[in-house]
């Protein structure tokens, strides 16, 4: 089964966050890149609340 494209060496061989051909590693940033934990959602419970929106059930908070 094939992975996702590497933008290094243009394979096919991209599996989570590393290329089992070149070995390249992708560092993903967490919460979409916004960065750190949000702010709790009372709706889903999760920490996932930025900006007054939450990114899991997308709740809007004033």
């Amino acid at each position: 089964m094939p992975g996702k494209k590497c933008p290094v060496c243009g394979k096919a061989t991209f599996f989570g966050n590393e290329c089992t051909s070149c070995g390249t590693k992708m560092n993903v940033p967490a919460n979409g890149g916004k960065g750190g934990k949000g702010k709790k959602c009372p709706n889903c419970n999760k920490y996932t609340v930025f900006d007054g929106i939450c990114n899991n059930c997308k709740a809007t908070f004033q």
